[in-house]
């Protein structure tokens, strides 16, 4: 298991590894669904989903057919308590779900 960072050059380091890897294992952390990037007001969840999309199942891992990819979200714990006090509708217009009263179900 490696570490892979995203950047330019750190796709250029483990780009000749791909066509050993079993799978991808690409984890997000989903409580920063309601932060921003320190250079602009970009959201970092929504740029960490971005560069899944971009850079790993339409770039580079595309090629490799045969691998599984895996989209894991971390520090559930920490969504969960953000949940309640700033919701989700606020920094996704788009979503359509209840904007209170958010249960955890596992």
């Amino acid at each position: 298991m490696t570490d892979l960072q995203m950047s330019a050059p750190g796709i250029k380091r483990w780009l000749p590894d791909l066509d050993i890897a079993h799978c991808l294992l690409y984890f997000v952390p989903i409580s920063d669904y309601n932060c921003s990037e320190y250079d602009d007001e970009s959201n970092m969840l929504k740029n960490h989903l971005d560069a899944f999309k971009l850079q790993i199942c339409s770039g580079v891992w595309s090629q490799y057919s045969e691998q599984r990819i895996f989209l894991l979200f971390t520090k559930t714990d920490i969504f969960v308590q953000k949940i309640m006090e700033y919701p989700l509708v606020d920094y996704f217009p788009d979503y359509d779900g209840e904007g209170v009263g958010y249960t955890l179900t596992v």
